[in-house]
């Protein structure tokens, strides 16, 4: 199983390298609702993430949006598990979004 991170798009005084970097470190999670929604299949998808992120860098409210694959019962997971993350302070402390493409294959699982 695995999961490709797509270069966020950010809107707000945050890097998107920085932020990349910490999508990948928390990225364990979204691995885990993968294998706990999605069936052994050879599933393969994406989803959008959309993030709105206090000027301390703390997820106030995360969404989803699908999109090629719907990937099963995934949905309330990913947005719980996105809801926790934790990104460095803005530039300015002032609130910032963040959209990010997550693309899911279950070849290897």
């Amino acid at each position: 199983m695995s999961i490709a991170l797509e270069t966020p798009n950010v809107v707000g005084q945050l890097s998107p390298r920085t932020v990349l970097e910490h999508l990948r470190e928390q990225a364990d999670g979204l691995k885990r609702c993968f294998r706990d929604t999605v069936d052994d299949t050879e599933r393969v998808g994406h989803v959008l993430l959309m993030l709105k992120v206090e000027g301390d860098g703390k997820v106030r409210k995360a969404t989803l949006k699908w999109g090629a694959t719907q990937l099963g019962p995934i949905g309330p997971c990913l947005t719980r598990v996105a809801g926790a993350w934790k990104f460095p302070a803005t530039l300015d402390r002032k609130p910032a979004s963040i959209v990010v493409e997550a693309v899911y294959s279950a070849k290897d699982y």
